[in-house]
């Protein structure tokens, strides 16, 4: 993600006020064939809305990988709230309120909505997921989202815009 070479854009709002909830500062990132990311700065701030823009090579999933613990930068710094982190992987950006939602879903027909939502990061209760909390967890969700839908049910079972 090189604006000069791409043609991408990268915001990044003024200094003032309280650091930013996330923050790059000189990332790198490069593959065999390839420097995807050179020198990237990016801010998030709380409460506003924010664009990553960019053509086809530019890095913006290469960037948005980064910080969900996927892959792990060759240079450069991530900061939250003002303190330098490390995003050893996905678990670790996850504790960090970092995530994505990728375009193309991954989903599970035959599990239910709860165990989808928590695929890969399920409440356990010694050596075995805890059903109970999981299904609380699940409801809480859907009902932040105001989504009136059973967590017990199978995801083949909605449509694919519940789903």
């Amino acid at each position: 993600m090189d604006g000069s070479r791409t043609g991408a854009a990268v915001a990044t709002a003024p200094a003032a006020g309280p650091p930013p909830l996330l923050a790059v500062r000189g990332i790198e990132k490069r593959f065999p064939d390839v420097h995807a990311l050179k020198g990237v700065d990016f801010d998030v701030r709380a409460g506003g809305v924010h664009a990553l823009v960019g053509e086809n090579g530019a890095g913006r999933s290469t960037l948005m990988h980064l910080l969900a613990g996927v892959y792990q930068p060759d240079g450069g710094t991530i900061t939250v709230d003002g303190a330098p982190v490390t995003i050893a992987d996905e678990r670790a950006a996850q504790r960090l309120g970092v995530g994505i939602d990728y375009q193309e879903r991954s989903l599970f027909p035959l599990l239910t909505v709860a165990e989808n939502i928590f695929a890969g990061r399920q409440p356990v209760n010694a050596w075995r997921i805890d059903r109970r909390r999981l299904g609380q967890e699940a409801r809480s969700i859907l009902d932040r989202l105001g989504l009136a839908i059973d967590p017990r049910t199978p995801l083949r079972c909605l449509s694919p815009t519940q789903q």
